[in-house]
């Protein structure tokens, strides 16, 4: 998926993409950390390294929520709501 992604991201303009800028810079800058954490967990099989997968593949999953949550009504006034937070991030 991160190659696929990074490839698309070089090729097409950014307008044609759904989502904004920020956020298909964030999804290419997680993948790349992504892959070399998911390197780490399959090439080590330490805790260590399944930690670091683990923790990006949260980071990743974090920024498409927030994408999808900022396309809800009211949910840049609810921290709740687009930062999982009671105070906003």
């Amino acid at each position: 998926m991160s190659t696929k992604l990074c490839s698309v991201y070089v090729l097409l303009s950014m307008s044609r993409f759904a989502m904004p800028e920020a956020t298909v810079r964030a999804l290419v800058a997680s993948n790349v950390y992504l892959a070399v954490g998911s390197a780490m967990n399959h090439g080590s099989h330490t805790k260590l390294g399944q930690y670091l997968d683990d923790r990006l593949i949260d980071v990743v999953s974090f920024i498409i929520y927030q994408d999808i949550a900022s396309n809800l009504p009211g949910s840049s006034e609810n921290p709740v709501l687009n930062d999982m937070s009671h105070v906003k991030r």
